[in-house]
């Protein structure tokens, strides 16, 4: 008779076990570092067999829209150590996460959030300027007049929400790129700040570029002549560096070479670059 199977292969829940194992055993997993390379371990009870792992799963309240959660996030994967728990739950019991304690209530910001019913990211923004945990967490946003910048674009910017007033009006906006920052209202109306800093980038990026080729295009189409004592040409190349790799010849010392005005030899050639009259 054929072998029994379990019959949850491509379940969620198999998929949920597969990867608990791979994250802690397998080295070129994308989380291994967080897991396996802190020493976090499945139990023998759930590492070989799937089914012992789903039982436990049914038996202790297992849905399609929780996710399994270390209760102690310094041990390995086991029955007295996990539960099911919603994502926003898993979010706030994260090694990374930093916890707020006011009014003599330890939560992590999300749980704030929701207490206070003022934004996750309100909540960040206001904490990230300076403003005093009390006075965020209760503080309604001075609007007083204020003009909203809700919903508008600025270049690459759209404004979610205000941030804090603060020395002025700061905004949490979008940029296209996918990043979220905070900006000043007036930086984003007069025109000071156009994105998250990429654009910046862009630009830095394209500060090489000529008449819409790179400054390293232009310099392949740039001819380089070898020439022999007599200045009769031998061979012409594409670049400095096209001469270099083909001659064996230093590319430093043939640029010295074209630039000396016939002075200096390289190689035992002259070197020119097309067009320089001899």
């Amino acid at each position: 008779m054929p072998a029994k199977t379990h019959g949850g292969t491509g379940t969620r829940l198999y998929r949920i076990w597969t990867n608990m194992k791979a994250r802690c055993y397998r080295k070129t997993a994308k989380e291994f570092e967080n897991y396996g390379g802190r020493g976090i371990a499945v139990c023998d009870e759930w590492r070989n067999d799937f089914v012992a792992f789903r039982d436990w799963s049914f038996e202790n309240g297992y849905e399609d829209n929780l996710t399994i959660d270390r209760i102690d996030n310094s041990l390995g994967y086991s029955p007295k150590n996990c539960r099911w728990i919603t994502n926003d739950e898993q979010q706030c019991n994260k090694r990374v996460n930093v916890n707020y304690t006011c009014f003599g209530k330890t939560q992590c910001l999300a749980e704030w959030s929701k207490e206070t019913g003022i934004g996750y990211k309100t909540l960040q923004g206001r904490i990230k300027s300076g403003v005093p945990l009390e006075v965020a967490l209760t503080k309604e946003v001075q609007k007083t007049n204020l003009v909203d910048l809700s919903g508008k674009r600025f270049s690459r910017l759209v404004v979610i929400s205000l941030a804090h007033t603060k020395h002025g009006a700061h905004w949490i906006c979008k940029c296209d790129c996918g990043n979220e920052t905070i900006v000043r209202g007036y930086a984003l109306t007069s025109g000071a700040t156009k994105s998250c800093g990429c654009l910046q980038k862009e630009n830095a990026k394209n500060m090489g570029k000529i008449g819409g080729k790179s400054a390293s295009e232009k310099a392949r189409q740039t001819i380089i002549l070898q020439m022999d004592d007599n200045l009769s040409v031998l061979q012409s190349f594409h670049g400095f560096v096209e001469a270099s790799e083909n001659t064996g010849i230093c590319k430093s010392c043939i640029v010295r070479s074209a630039n000396s005005n016939f002075r200096l030899r390289a190689g035992g050639y002259y070197w020119s670059k097309e067009g320089v009259s001899h």
